[in-house]
């Protein structure tokens, strides 16, 4: 007596190696579009199929193409047996934090959530003195401003953006040069400024001619201050 193979072999790969049924010898095992033990049973008299059995389809889950605002990274859209793997992460310009919810039932679609369009926008200070700002983006997640210190005023300029719920961005760094002023009167003397902030205060001196002393230069007592 001699088996048959199936009319209906989706889900297995079957390796016939004998179909007389004393020397029966069929091996089978799942596709990669299903799950489970593949076994292959005998048929029961002359010229009938074997019967297969234990493996089932796996269910699937369908892309969530309406929702916005997500990086979707698709690696596996299996649920069984807990295969689904897919991960996200908030596009640029989208607030929170991605979730991904595999679908309960097969061919629906998994959901996507977690991720808000970013509405709060950063504002300008109220003053910018001393700083040059280059305002590119204002919204709080894309936010991209640059600034520099203006000629007057030293440091770093930094730029802090605002609290995820709004309000002025920051802006520090620069500090106004402190600087003395030339004396009011300097009859008498020669005067060679070389650089007259205070931090670095380099004035030469020396008496006119027809004027006797050692010329003294002393620092001024603030900024703007002779």
């Amino acid at each position: 007596d001699y088996c048959q193979g199936p009319a209906d072999s989706t889900g297995y790969l079957l390796t016939e190696n004998e179909l007389a049924a004393k020397t029966f010898d069929v091996v089978g095992q799942c596709t990669p579009s299903h799950v489970g033990k593949a076994k292959v049973i005998p048929c029961s008299s002359n010229q009938k199929e074997y019967h297969l059995t234990g493996c089932r389809p796996k269910v699937s889950c369908m892309s969530d193409a309406a929702a916005e605002g997500y990086d979707v990274t698709e690696t596996d859209l299996y649920i069984l047996p807990f295969q689904f793997d897919v991960k996200a992460t908030c596009k640029s310009g989208y607030v929170g934090t991605a979730a991904v919810t595999p679908c309960d039932e097969p061919n629906e679609a998994y959901v996507l959530s977690g991720c808000t369009k970013d509405n709060v926008v950063c504002k300008r200070p109220t003053t910018t003195e001393g700083y040059t700002v280059k305002e590119n983006s204002l919204t709080q997640s894309l936010f991209d401003v640059t600034a520099e210190c203006k000629a007057g005023y030293k440091g770093s300029a930094t730029v802090i953006a605002c609290s995820p719920t709004g309000g002025d961005y920051i802006l520090a760094g620069c500090k106004k040069v402190e600087k003395c002023l030339s004396p009011p009167n300097a009859d008498g003397y020669k005067l060679d400024e070389v650089d007259l902030r205070m931090d670095r205060l380099m004035v030469h001196a020396r008496c006119s001619d027809g004027y006797l002393g050692r010329a003294v230069i002393s620092p001024c007592e603030g900024h703007g201050k002779p």
